[in-house]
């Protein structure tokens, strides 16, 4: 095995999802009993699940996210660099390589403020501030704007690019959403209801073309966006 297989096979591993719920349960949980109670879930459907019979839906993934699950590891494989570190620092020697981990909370210097209208746009360059931005991969994850029908967001969002959105934060009137009807359909839109009925919701694009589709509160997932990366433009 050659030095960078050694470290992929650290860094990733090669489970099913439902192995790899099977040993976050295994190391939390003395049971599936015990497990099953606190995901709120019975323990035959526990089993479906480790079995991947089923998938967990974005309900269970908000209650494993609270239950300390890493939900990037669990949907991806990808395992959290700073538990491993022990590992890699073994593997490489530290004389040769520096082991840095990327800070899951990351402060940003805030210089200026512009206004969205008409207005004047203010330079704090001389008096920078600071602000603190806290995604943790733990209760978010990505969504990549999909190539061939992603045009009902432009030309704000591209094919291509790329939505943050939240397991847990609540969905505000008027921002974007990411919006599932069922096992396939779904899209990223933006969110319109009203305070008196909170139920009817109108999902629009930003692209005036596309209608707005109307929807039971009830009867979709809604998920807050709380981040764009707008990968998918042509910088030539």
């Amino acid at each position: 095995m050659t030095q960078l297989s050694r470290i992929k096979s650290i860094l990733y591993d090669n489970m099913t999802l439902g192995n790899r719920l099977k040993q976050f349960a295994e190391s939390r949980y003395t049971n599936v009993a015990e497990f099953s109670k606190q995901l709120g879930i019975n323990r035959e459907n526990a089993y479906r699940y480790f079995k991947d019979v089923v998938s967990p839906g974005a309900e269970l993934l908000i209650r494993l996210a609270e239950m300390g699950c890493d939900i990037n590891w669990l949907l991806t494989g990808v395992k959290s660099f700073s538990d491993k570190q022990n590992e890699l620092k073994m593997l490489i020697p530290i004389d040769n390589a520096e082991i840095n981990t990327m800070p899951r909370v990351l402060e940003y210097s805030i210089i200026g403020t512009i206004p969205a209208g008409k207005g004047e746009l203010v330079d704090l360059t001389d008096w920078v501030e600071k602000m603190i931005i806290d995604y943790s991969p733990q209760n978010h994850a990505l969504l990549v704007v999909d190539k061939e029908f992603g045009f009902s967001m432009a030309p704000i969002i591209q094919p291509g690019d790329v939505a943050l959105f939240s397991f847990d934060s609540k969905v505000r009137n008027g921002r974007p959403v990411a919006a599932r009807w069922d096992e396939t359909k779904g899209a990223l839109k933006i969110a319109h209801f009203s305070a008196a009925d909170p139920e009817n919701i109108a999902l629009l694009s930003s692209n005036s073309a596309e209608p707005p589709i109307f929807v039971k509160r009830s009867k979709v997932q809604l998920f807050n966006i709380v981040a764009f990366f707008l990968l998918g433009r042509d910088t030539k």
